[in-house]
């Protein structure tokens, strides 16, 4: 897949325009348009960006734009609506074909919500198209290494991994995929299957595959990224997803603030 458009929601929050900054930075190096979307909480109707003088909201965007050296050079586009915030992020994605959509995390208030933060959660949970969060302050880097974390899982359609690809190719990253295996759990015969699946799919790209025992997935997940240091976390949510496994698993704060990093999620359909 290509990125061609990539929505990011904005409420003016320190968040959200921190990860309008990082979404700066994508959309330069993707070659790809930046669409900045903003839910009003009263009732109105959408707002072409030819009206700035009839939107606070837009004229708002438009200095955020225009005061940003990164964002003034890239290909943007303003919507603004009075649509509930969840439902006007779902309109967006599927009325402006989205490839690729960027959010800020809501803060620290549980394990659950660090990594994706309430309002975050839910997008991922329903969204079509890719997902990657930005954590509060999160300055931007570049990927030089991507934990995938796997399940060994069948996967239906290869296709959906395309977009870790995307990253890969745009980035020169490498590819480390993960898999945490809990002490009580045996290794599944289907396993090797799905690897050498996994292993088809990238070829010609740089990965490899790792496994980590732990009798929690969150220390699992500490362990991996203190010891690899990934710059981008991918992960694919399922039916029984992987951030149910985490909300699911006791875990300290101290665990919590691992937990720094970009995180990107695709549906596995």
């Amino acid at each position: 897949m290509k990125i061609k458009k990539i929505l990011l929601p904005v409420n003016f929050s320190s968040c959200s325009l921190n990860a309008l900054r990082y979404a700066g930075h994508l959309a330069e190096k993707f070659e790809a348009t930046l669409l900045i979307l903003n839910a009003m909480d009263e009732e109105t109707n959408s707002v072409d960006i030819n009206n700035a003088e009839k939107s606070p909201q837009i004229k708002k965007i438009s200095e955020l734009i225009n005061d940003d050296p990164r964002l003034v050079n890239i290909m943007t586009d303003i919507i603004v609506t009075g649509k509930d915030k969840e439902d006007a992020v779902l309109w967006a994605a599927d009325t402006f074909d989205i490839d690729l959509i960027i959010m800020g995390t809501d803060g620290i208030r549980s394990p659950y919500d660090e990594l994706a933060g309430t309002f975050s959660y839910q997008i991922v949970s329903s969204s079509p198209v890719p997902v990657l969060t930005i954590p509060p302050d999160y300055q931007y880097e570049e990927f030089k290494k991507i934990g995938f974390g796997v399940d060994y899982k069948h996967i239906d359609h290869t296709s959906v991994l395309d977009i870790i690809l995307e990253f890969s190719y745009t980035y020169g990253s490498e590819i480390e995929m993960f898999h945490i295996e809990k002490y009580s759990e045996e290794r599944a015969s289907k396993e090797a299957y799905e690897s050498a699946k996994l292993n088809d799919y990238f070829l010609g790209v740089n990965h490899h595959f790792m496994t980590i025992k732990n009798h929690s997935i969150w220390e699992g997940l500490k362990e991996y990224i203190e010891i690899n240091r990934p710059d981008l976390l991918a992960i694919m949510p399922r039916k029984y997803n992987f951030f149910d496994w985490l909300s699911h698993d006791s875990v300290s704060k101290e665990v919590v603030q691992h937990i720094k990093l970009p995180v990107l999620t695709f549906p596995d359909k």
